[in-house]
């Protein structure tokens, strides 16, 4: 495992706000980064895993396969592809996306979001 990886700032737990163009609200998500470049989301409705790979001393690239929310009339996986840049402080990032959305008749629309996290920290 690279040390690069180990020590990356991105390291953690994140509680993350999305917000995709063309949704009206915000979505509450975790994001857990782990140092062997794994990546767990969850949210009210799925569960969704990826990968990231550091770019930078704290930048990061990520992709991701989430499931399409229920209640769309089919099945199938939007696909995230992101930059990620965590602040000096190391306590948030922003995330800068590309959501690559399938629709039923097989075609692909690509919708651009931002996530802005913070770090999840708990305190005795």
């Amino acid at each position: 495992m690279s040390t690069q990886m180990e020590n990356h700032p991105l390291v953690g737990v994140w509680s993350v706000e999305a917000r995709v163009v063309g949704r009206p609200h915000a979505e509450p998500v975790t994001y857990a980064f782990h140092a062997d470049g794994t990546l767990a989301v969850a949210a009210s409705t799925y569960a969704a895993n990826g990968s990231w790979s550091a770019s930078g001393a704290r930048s990061a690239d990520v992709a991701a396969l989430v499931p399409v929310p229920p209640g769309e009339g089919f099945s199938g996986w939007l696909t995230l592809r992101a930059t990620v840049e965590v602040a000096a402080d190391r306590g948030s990032f922003q995330m800068d996306a590309m959501v690559h959305r399938p629709t039923p008749s097989g075609t692909s629309s690509q919708h651009p979001a931002t996530l802005v996290g913070r770090r999840f920290t708990v305190h005795p």
